[in-house]
């Protein structure tokens, strides 16, 4: 991941190396397969074991699969590796293409500059959701989808942490702040192209779908914020290594906060 020979830093306006469309698009689909595949196998494993029971039918198996806490854990990590794999799958093995060309070596200290960003993001963030949310009488409550993702000891705390901050930022930094913007550089200019990818990566968080009305734009709007960051990160390093380590320190943050404050209150 460093290297003490790293290459110097590309300035913000270098070209893009190639991608092509189709590859950008087939990777989410490939990954779902992907995941459909290997879950189907791990669910068929488990009932020959007797771990589960097939009663109730699909149904009731997803019923079982989401009472047990690791499992659930385990299942979305799936998700983000299967999608891993199918852009490993898709992309070139070799050359400026590659899935090793979103990777390159960094000098470590762009690497704290991506854990030191992650910390600035969460002491921006927070203070500014909180305030706006007293401004303007924004009521943010929990959601059921994140009262269920609660962890309630150190064990699926630790879980959480491998989704939540591992193989969640790794994957959508590689999406998003690789494939995504690599693809919409080749087409556009750079401001133009971040601006896309800063709203798109907020819009698809859903956010204003589970929050209707001005509490749901607000969190979208807000969710722009660390996008720009991970965005100018990317950009300015030529690597998404200083990208996924802030996604990651600024995600593990957030979720030790979800821990800490129901179990120290």
């Amino acid at each position: 991941m460093t290297s003490a020979t790293a290459a110097p830093l590309p300035p913000e306006t270098a070209a893009p190396q190639p991608i092509r469309g189709w590859v950008l698009l087939a990777t989410p689909v490939v990954g779902a397969l992907v995941f459909a595949v290997v879950l189907t196998l791990l669910v068929l494993a488990a009932f020959l074991l007797h771990a589960i029971t097939l009663q109730g039918g699909p149904g009731g198996v997803i019923r079982q699969l989401q009472s047990n806490y690791l499992l659930l854990m385990g299942i979305a990590a799936l998700l983000y590796l299967a999608i891993f794999f199918a852009a490993w799958l898709l992309l070139p093995k070799h050359g400026p293409a590659s899935l090793q060309s979103y990777f390159p070596p960094v000098p470590v200290r762009m690497l704290a500059v991506g854990v030191g960003s992650g910390l600035f993001l969460v002491v921006l963030v927070l203070p500014v959701v909180a305030i706006a949310s007293k401004v303007f009488h924004i009521d943010l409550p929990a959601t059921d989808q994140e009262k269920a993702l609660l962890p309630h000891n150190l064990v699926q705390l630790a879980a959480l942490l491998g989704m939540g901050a591992v193989a969640a930022p790794l994957v959508e930094e590689l999406y998003f702040r690789g494939l995504f913007l690599r693809w919409l550089r080749k087409r556009w200019g750079l401001i133009l192209s971040a601006v896309v990818n800063v709203v798109i990566f907020a819009a698809l968080h859903g956010r204003f779908i589970e929050y209707p009305g001005p509490a749901g734009f607000a969190v979208t709007a807000g969710l722009c914020v660390p996008a720009t960051v991970l965005v100018i990160l990317a950009v300015r390093s030529g690597s998404l290594w200083p990208g996924v380590i802030a996604h990651g320190t600024y995600n593990a943050i957030l979720l030790v906060l979800s821990y800490l404050q129901p179990n120290l209150g």
